[in-house]
C-alpha cells in the first residue's frame, strides 16, 4: 500500500484518513507532509474553524473550509469530523467544484474520520483511503516511558508492555497504563 508522502507527491487532491486518533494523526501526517514539501498546513474543525495548525481558527462552514483550503497555495488542510457533513449535497459539490483547483496549486485536503462509510459514491472515485496506522512498538515505548517518569515508577520490562498495548490507539495506551499504576501502584 502506498504511503501518505506518496499519495500527496502524486498529487491526490483528497485524502480520506481513516483514523480514531485525530490529534496523532494531525501531528504525525503534518510533519510527514514537510518531507515532501514546506507545505502550509492547516486545520478545520466545527467548533475552532479555519486557520493553520497551532494558529486560532476562524469560524467557518464546512463549504467555506472546502473553498478556503482549495484556494491554498501548496497547502495541506486537515478536516476533522467531516465524515458528519458528507450526507449533504452542497458538501459534495463543493469537494468536486474544489478538485481542479487543489490539483492546479499543489493542495490537498486530508479528512480525518473513523472510516469511510460515509464517502459518497459521487466523491469515490475522487478520494483515496488510507488507514492511519495504530501505534508502533516505539511509540508505545515511549509511551510506557513516559507514565512510568509520571508516576515516579522505575522501569518494567518494556517488551512485555508494549505487548500488552499492541492494538490500542496511543491514548488508549496511556489511559491503560494509568489505570494500572493506580490499582496496582506499577
Amino acid at each position: 500500500m502506498p504511503t501518505f508522502e506518496q499519495y500527496l507527491r502524486a498529487g491526490y487532491p483528497v485524502i480520506w484518513v481513516s483514523t480514531l486518533e485525530p490529534h496523532r494523526a494531525e501531528a504525525k501526517l503534518a510533519e510527514r507532509a514537510t518531507l515532501v514539501s514546506e507545505p502550509v498546513t492547516c486545520h478545520w474543525d466545527i467548533v475552532s474553524g479555519f486557520g493553520e495548525i497551532g494558529k486560532p481558527g476562524q469560524a467557518c462552514s464546512p463549504i467555506q473550509a472546502v473553498k478556503r483550503a482549495s484556494e491554498q497555495s501548496n497547502a495541506v488542510t486537515f478536516l476533522w469530523n467531516f465524515h458528519r457533513f458528507m450526507a449533504a449535497i452542497d458538501v459534495i459539490q463543493q469537494i468536486q467544484n474544489a478538485i481542479p483547483a487543489l490539483k492546479s496549486n499543489g493542495s490537498r485536503i486530508v479528512i480525518l474520520a473513523p472510516d469511510a462509510e460515509k464517502l459518497p459514491p459521487e466523491l469515490s472515485r475522487h478520494v483515496v483511503l488510507w488507514d492511519f496506522p495504530l501505534p508502533t512498538r516505539a511509540e508505545l515505548a515511549e509511551t510506557v516511558a513516559k507514565v512510568q517518569q509520571d508516576a515516579g515508577l522505575t522501569a518494567a520490562p518494556p517488551d512485555t508492555i508494549q505487548d500488552a498495548a499492541l492494538g490500542l490507539t496511543a491514548s488508549e495506551a496511556e489511559a491503560a497504563l494509568a489505570l494500572s499504576v493506580i490499582e496496582r501502584h506499577a
